[in-house]
């Protein structure tokens, strides 16, 4: 089943509360739908609290393609670190409060090329890393690899029960539930390139499962971007064919435990080439979906980014970058890593202005919250070096919201650095309009009742209904 998210102009909203539906929310005459959240100029940033950086690395090892966080440690992916041979690759866990290097971890087996730290993922103390051009089966089949966070000692290796050449399993990989969730956009069994996902359970390493797109089809790429959280699966496939147009992108839902494709995704607004797909994130039945070619009127290939609730099916929002409005300079464009954890989104950006300080950043949203988004920036950033490329993210016991930005400098001049970011996202629960810490069908009452002026423009109008309802949908962290 296809999902079509209602559009801005039609007169429909569909929310899901854990014991409250509503549908056709109209207020004084006011059909509610869903806007865009733009700024108008470059926020005001603030940079890392350290920088991780290989001590003896070299141009092109690409430190940082991959980041983690888990058992009080920062994980990096180098995929292609020399130390042992050739493009081989290592991941180095550091100490995430302070960034002291605590080991660094290669293959038992390792060889030349392999990519070992293409990806990177943990869970309960296992750290999982993907090695795509492993040659164990066939040439490029890939691998991924188990070990113990702790000791660092080597697990397990992992391979698809059905490999083949150039497949590059291993890349994206996560971790929930004691399920690895390996992503295989090469995979040819729906045409070539069409894309598969794997599912292997942690404890065992065998192989449980192997997902597939309904009506798959070559050159979708089904698997370059997965998530998963509480029993669902989602899947990008972002050059995915549709009604929205040919490399429109959609995302596909499964059910973790069995299998069972749940729905398909595609944007409401969609066109062709929009790649929508391209980055999934999800948390707490949100998900939150990347177009990174998104176009909007008067700009170019801007990308946006989609919010859904997983529950009911319907569009909460749409972000699209600030300064998107026609004729608005610079460029922001959403093209880089994607990151969901409770009410906080992350999303990688580019600045498209020679004059501008920074040629790239991180956005920070708090979602329920109608504040600006917190700009993250590399203190000392340089040409091409790709930061933002990945996201980790995470809340930390002080109630600060740490990321961890990987710069791996693939077109430019250094090996790739990671930053560490701590911050405070904590915002009023916008939809608690009552006070009683939770958002539910009082607040509706309460909103029907004293129609406020939710965004503090001097009037009740659609935008706060609108808003209202954004963040309804989202409910309080």
């Amino acid at each position: 089943m296809q999902i079509r998210p209602v559009a801005i102009n039609a007169v429909s909203v569909c929310l899901s509360l854990s014991w409250l539906s509503v549908s056709w929310l109209s207020v004084g005459g006011l059909s509610i739908g869903c806007v865009s959240s733009n700024a108008s100029a470059l926020g005001d940033g603030i940079f890392e609290d350290f920088k991780l950086s290989e001590p003896n690395g070299s141009e092109s090892d690409f430190f940082g393609r991959c980041v983690a966080l888990g058992n009080n440690m920062i994980m990096v992916g180098i995929s292609r670190d020399d130390d042992q041979d050739l493009d081989l690759g290592s991941v180095y866990l550091y100490n995430r409060f302070d960034g002291a290097p605590i080991n660094k971890l290669f293959p038992n087996d390792g060889d030349t090329g392999d990519l070992f730290g293409a990806s990177v993922a943990y869970e309960n103390g296992v750290i999982a890393v993907g090695s795509v051009r492993d040659d164990d089966s066939f040439e490029d089949a890939g691998a991924v690899y188990f070990f113990d966070a702790d000791t660092g000692v080597q697990i397990k290796k992992l391979h698809a029960d059905d490999p083949e050449e150039e497949d590059y399993f291993g890349s994206p990989i996560e971790m929930a539930d004691g399920v690895l969730v390996v992503g295989v956009r090469c995979d040819d069994d729906n045409g070539t390139d069409s894309g598969s996902v794997y599912l292997m359970n942690v404890e065992t390493g065998r192989q449980t499962m192997k997902l597939l797109a309904s009506d798959g089809a070559q050159n979708d790429w089904f698997g370059n971007a997965i998530a998963i959280d509480d029993g669902i699966i989602a899947v990008g496939a972002l050059w995915n064919d549709n009604d929205n147009g040919n490399d429109a992108g959609a995302v596909y839902l499964f059910d973790a435990t069995t299998g069972t494709q749940l729905n398909k995704i595609i944007s409401h607004d969609g066109f062709r080439a929009d790649f929508f797909g391209s980055k999934v994130a999800l948390d707490d039945h949100i998900l939150a979906v990347q177009a990174s070619n998104d176009e909007h009127p008067g700009s170019m290939n801007e990308g946006s980014v989609y919010l859904y609730n997983i529950q009911s099916g319907a569009m909460i929002r749409k972000i699209t970058p600030p300064n998107s409005e026609p004729g608005s300079s610079p460029a922001i464009k959403f093209n880089s890593g994607l990151r969901l954890v409770g009410n906080t989104l992350c999303v990688g950006a580019s600045i498209d202005d020679p004059n501008a300080l920074h040629e790239r950043t991180v956005l920070v949203y708090t979602l329920g919250s109608d504040a600006d988004p917190i700009w993250l920036y590399p203190s000392d950033g340089v040409t091409n070096d790709d930061f933002g490329y990945q996201l980790a993210v995470d809340k930390v016991s002080t109630g600060d919201t740490e990321v961890l930005v990987g710069a791996p400098s693939f077109f430019g001049l250094g090996s790739g650095s990671v930053y560490r970011f701590a911050i405070n996202t904590d915002q009023p629960c916008a939809a608690d309009l009552n006070g009683d810490g939770q958002a539910d069908f009082f607040d509706v009452s309460f909103f029907l009742s004293t129609q406020p002026d939710i965004n503090n423009d001097g009037k009740f109008d659609f935008f706060d209904v609108s808003d209202f309802v954004q963040a309804l949908a989202l409910g309080c962290p």
